[in-house]
């Protein structure tokens, strides 16, 4: 597809055809124009992915599973290949221990061993905070990204220490970069 209104007033001197990662073939001219990025209304948000729910957010929203996707799975690849004009990354975290580990104060009182599926609400035993353990693992998620590389490089600080010194270093860590902002 052709915009011709999109080139109007436009110089170009040269130009080419290139065939992308989805098989499409485009006509590349360069040309200048000036670019508008719509920032996201949020700066970090945790994702927790799950099957009750397909996602849970450190802000507590859940989309709920469901096969709502499948009619759009194509394009839904076509538009990764393609890349999402936000500014934004994506950071992989190790998930160990997100669902246990209290997002409050980093204590290890979730629920463990074989029923742990099952327990949807939990209370943390050190601070009483009570925890949906989706939106739990959700803020840990988030907390884990924003934390610096341990010291063997392939997995977050939050799994690499004891939680409390990593909730304290991370913590003062975060409140230093504010400070300075």
């Amino acid at each position: 597809m052709f915009e011709q209104e999109l080139l109007e007033g436009v110089k170009w001197k040269s130009g080419c055809f290139a065939q992308d990662s989805v098989g499409d073939w485009w006509l590349c001219l360069p040309v200048e124009a000036a670019v508008s990025r719509t920032p996201a209304p949020k700066e970090d948000v945790g994702l927790d992915l799950g099957l009750r729910e397909t996602v849970a957010t450190s802000d507590g929203d859940k989309l709920e599973a469901g096969q709502f996707y499948r009619s759009i799975e194509q394009k839904i690849a076509n538009a990764q290949r393609r890349g999402q004009q936000a500014g934004r990354c994506v950071q992989i975290v190790n998930e160990r221990n997100t669902t246990r580990a209290c997002s409050s104060c980093r204590a290890l009182t979730g629920p463990s061993g074989l029923d742990m599926l099952d327990v949807r609400i939990w209370v943390c035993r050190e601070c009483g905070v009570t925890h949906d353990r989706d939106v739990n693992a959700a803020r840990n998620i988030l907390f884990a990204g924003r934390c610096p590389l341990s010291i063997v490089g392939n997995e977050s600080s939050l799994s690499a220490a004891p939680p409390s010194q990593t909730s304290r270093r991370c913590e003062a860590e975060n409140s230093a970069l504010k400070a300075v902002a």
